[in-house]
């Protein structure tokens, strides 16, 4: 159960990057409707403002996703979680014996 709660908390992040993304694709574009002003960049992201080579990286992957360029092989975040997990039950356990 508590496997479906962490999944479901990975999608909500990753539709918050998503929303974040588009306003700021909409942002570079100029378009008079973009949706930066609603808080989500601002509240989430604010340091991409201050480092450009940031926001260019990401505006980059728009760029390239819009042209359908993909990796090969995508990363793997069941295995990436998993290890997550075992990474904190380590150490866990080494902070309870200290």
């Amino acid at each position: 159960m508590q496997y479906r709660r962490e999944i479901a908390e990975l999608k909500r992040q990753l539709r918050d990057q998503q929303r974040l993304l588009a306003s700021l694709q909409s942002r570079q574009s100029g378009n008079s409707n973009s949706n930066a002003g609603n808080g989500i960049l601002t509240v989430h992201e604010p340091w991409l403002l201050q480092h450009p080579e940031a926001m260019a990286g990401i505006l980059e992957g728009i760029r390239q996703a819009d042209r359908g360029e993909f990796v090969k092989d995508p990363p793997d975040f069941e295995a990436d979680m998993e290890k997550a997990r075992k990474a904190l039950e380590k150490f866990n356990r080494k902070k309870s014996k200290g």
